[in-house]
């Protein structure tokens, strides 16, 4: 784009800007001799670009959703394969989005910026080399287009007769439409989309179709996903079709209480011009069920399939065993994980929320790091944090991106963690040193803020011990406070910025000495005693190293008392398998990973495809924050830990005769497998890349170069340290 874009809207005078989605329409007549066509665009809130009818790539729900007020996203795209000699349409057709919210969500959920608007460039080349810049401007018309209504909370309505008129086409007679007029856009800067883009990832068909009433179609997916559904219908003109996602079935009737106060539902009027397709392209529901209603009986539902969307980034790791279990598990893990990466992580995708709480990132962010290549994804997300911080104090903020702003210990205390996770797991420096200057900014709020130390809003959320309230337990947030500024210590040495260093191990020492004086017990134990309080003391080495043993004798009690439950929440089942790995009970670890009655991951999973808000199953039908214990398939089955380079030691469980891994991390291809061969156990593990990696035999680290390496033993260590 050209360095001050200029933004175009609903002409000024006329009636008001309509609630659905408007078009910005535009001939160009090209010469012959093309060589190149560039395209660079932004339409706020969301953007469908056709150009001669046809859409220009695959991308969905764009731009990226950011804190437009810092920072907006812009497209890029080569569209030379559009267009041709002689007459040509650009053609956008923007909706709201989250920019143009509507009043029911305009509070802490979203914010209305204004009505759509539309920037556009593009750029020609010849093959003589000349060049040529056509811009959105005051001589592009401007109409409504064919989602009469939309919001990305309730749903889209789309009027087919309008969309059946062809505005998108060449053909299409736009005189009678008014000018678009030059508009304020948003204040923040703006740049490219590097980062990634979304996307229709797989379709699915459905499993079962059932038709309880005359006019009523129920479809079931049998998965829960992300994304929408696309339908064919045919009837008369004016008939209006209703759909209605629902995440899961109370018996053979779709329960739709998980949307919350979102409508999660699209209505299509139809054109009566044969069999029609109609997918909505402004919103985004949650779902395993759609529930389409005739509004009058005079449509037919032909077919309908399942659009799943999410963020089109590599995937890089996968797991399998030879226990079915372990194998669902991933499989619902890596669903609720794929339904969460939007713009940015989202806590779910079908209810009234749908933002980045940095909480449930950070419990899953290891989950992410095994299993996809997030160094894009999270640039991009640790920039909306950036935008998000307090401009005056440096403090972090519990959601980004976010129009308003919260601080509290345990969720914004995570955002150097999750900076320095990304760090080892990739080796990519540059997520440091893009967020250093931030990170220390709130590394000094915290030190001079004393009241940041212990302030907790969340606790370990959702905990599964009986009585637990908001906010338990009492030392949740001193113990990220020790553990944000224990990080950036770490930070600030690979960096060689050895003077921060200096100061931000002196205050987390003092940190971890006021953690002790505060909460630590006679006996040995820590604050409540509670699975998270003793797991993350231990994890984070806030118990001095000669009382470890006795705390972590406590968390074995604490378990065992339990009926070998997890009695935690999002954070303290995260950090438990950490402890339990490191403190060499994987058996243990294991156990709870197979516990099949509540609470526990198999019997949150019972009857679903995804994981659960709740240890109890219910609220949320597909939320991904529970879903750290997909960490511990790779981290201690396979054995493959991230700590001063990479280090694999499988844990050989006396339950399972194979595992088989494979992931890409610090730039280097690790697989991992080992099979029970009569009395010996054979270890594979290829490598490709660079990184340092080593394999734990008789007793000692051993280097591994790349290629194929080949071991055999015949007893059963304890390894998958968890690092």
């Amino acid at each position: 784009m050209q360095k001050a874009v200029q933004w175009i809207g609903w002409p000024e005078g006329r009636q008001k800007a309509p609630s659905g989605s408007i078009v910005f329409r535009k001939e160009l007549v090209l010469e012959n001799g093309l060589e190149k066509a560039t395209v660079t665009f932004c339409g706020l809130g969301i953007c469908c670009l056709y150009v001669n009818g046809h859409p220009a790539g695959s991308h969905v729900l764009a731009p990226l959703e950011t804190r437009y007020d810092r920072r907006v996203l812009f497209e890029h795209m080569d569209i030379s394969a559009y267009l041709h000699p002689g007459k040509n349409i650009l053609c956008a057709e923007v909706g709201n989005g989250r920019y143009a919210t509507g009043g029911r969500y305009c509070n802490w959920r979203a914010r209305h910026y204004g009505p759509p608007i539309l920037a556009l460039q593009l750029e020609t080349t010849s093959i003589s080399g000349a060049r040529h810049v056509f811009t959105a401007d005051e001589t592009w018309k401007c109409g409504t287009g064919a989602a009469i209504h939309n919001c990305f909370y309730d749903g889209e309505e789309c009027d087919g007769r309008i969309s059946a008129q062809g505005y998108i086409s060449v053909d299409y007679d736009d005189t009678s439409w008014p000018f678009a007029h030059f508009v304020p856009g948003p204040t923040g800067k703006t740049a490219e989309n590097r980062f990634f883009h979304l996307a229709v990832l797989q379709e699915l068909s459905p499993v079962a179709v059932h038709t309880p009433l005359e006019g009523t179609w129920i479809f079931d997916f049998g998965q829960n996903v992300s994304g929408w559904a696309r339908v064919q219908v045919k009837g008369r003109k004016g008939a209006r079709i209703q759909l209605r996602y629902a995440e899961r079935f109370i018996g053979a009737v779709p329960d739709f209480t998980s949307n919350r106060f979102a409508l999660n539902t699209d209505t299509y009027i139809l054109s009566g011009q044969g069999e029609e397709t109609f997918a909505p392209r402004f919103t985004l529901h949650g779902f395993s069920a759609v529930e389409i209603v005739c509004l009058g009986c005079d449509a037919q539902v032909l077919d309908a399939a399942a659009c799943v969307v999410g963020a089109d980034i590599p995937r890089i790791g996968s797991f399998s065993c030879d226990l079915a279990e372990l194998n669902r598990l991933h499989d619902c893990v890596m669903r609720s994980q794929q339904a969460a990466l939007m713009s940015f992580p989202l806590d779910c995708p079908q209810r009234d929320e749908r933002l980045g709480w940095l909480g449930d990132a950070y419990a899953t962010d290891l989950v992410c790091l095994y299993n996809y290549d997030m160094r894009q994804y999270y640039a991009k997300w640790f920039a909306d944090i950036r935008d998000t911080c307090d401009e005056e104090t440096g403090a972090v903020p519990i959601i980004a991106p976010w129009h308003c702003f919260g601080h509290s210990m345990e969720w914004s205390g995570t955002f150097p963690l999750m900076v320095w996770d990304a760090y080892r797991f990739t080796g990519d420096l540059a997520l440091l040193q893009d967020n250093y200057s931030t990170l220390c900014r709130y590394a000094d709020y915290l030190i001079r803020t004393p009241q940041a130390r212990n302030e907790t809003r969340y606790g370990d959320w959702q905990s599964a011990i009986p009585g637990w309230k908001r906010g338990d337990p009492a030392c949740c947030g001193s113990v990220f406070y020790f553990a944000a500024l224990a990080t950036m210590a770490k930070i600030a040495r690979v960096l060689a910025q050895h003077a921060d260093e200096e100061r931000f191990a002196a205050s987390a020492r003092e940190a971890r000495e006021a953690l002790l004086a505060a909460f630590g017990r006679d006996d040995g134990g820590f604050d409540d005693n509670s699975q998270f309080s003793l797991a993350a003391a231990l994890w984070w080495d806030i118990i001095p190293k000669e009382r470890q043993p006795q705390a972590f004798e406590q968390l074995l009690e604490s378990i065992s008392a339990g009926g070998n439950h997890v009695l935690a929440g999002i954070y303290g089942a995260k950090y438990l398998l950490m402890a339990l790995c490191r403190f060499g009970r994987q058996d243990v670890a294991l156990s709870l990973m197979l516990q099949k009655t509540a609470p526990g991951w198999l019997d949150m999973l019972s009857g679903s495809t995804t994981l659960r808000e709740k240890w109890d199953g219910s609220d949320s039908q597909n939320h991904c924050m529970f879903g750290s214990v997909d960490a511990a398939l790779y981290a201690m089955l396979a054995g493959i830990t991230v700590e001063n380079g990479i280090r694999i030691q499988p844990y050989y469980a006396p339950a399972v005769s194979h595992v088989q891994a494979h992931t890409f991390l610090q730039q280097t291809a690790i697989s991992v497998s080992w099979a029970r061969e009569g009395a010996l156990i054979h270890t594979c593990v290829e490598i490709q890349g660079n990184a340092s990696v080593h394999y734990w035999q008789n007793g000692a680290w051993i280097k591994l170069g790349c290629g194929k390496h080949e071991f055999d033993t015949s007893n059963e260590p304890k390894g998958g340290a968890y690092a």
